[in-house]
């Protein structure tokens, strides 16, 4: 009766153990350009981020609104970025 619990955990779905295998989903950030949607291009060393979870990149782009508004009050940049023109899509792998 309990033979799927082993089957289950070692997917993640029990006791928040997130497992992530090459088949889990992957989230990007996007950008609204003048032409539209599109990735933002965000990487580091030539390799693109990826997050694990929209919670994770939506705190990354949360973070990053929050840099280009203090450089904005300290005349570093004309103005901040909007956070309206960032979102989160799936990366199909």
């Amino acid at each position: 009766m309990l033979e799927f619990i082993p089957a289950l955990k070692q997917q993640g779905f029990l006791l928040g153990e997130p497992v992530r295998g090459t088949d889990m989903p992957k989230f990007k950030v996007n950008h609204r350009y003048a032409s539209g949607w599109a990735d933002a291009d965000w990487h580091e060393d030539g390799k693109p981020w990826l997050f694990d979870t929209v919670a994770d990149a939506e705190s990354e782009i949360d973070s990053f609104i929050k840099e280009t508004q203090e450089a904005a009050k300290e005349g570093a940049m004309e103005d901040a970025y909007l956070r309206e023109d960032y979102s989160v899509v799936q990366v199909n792998r």
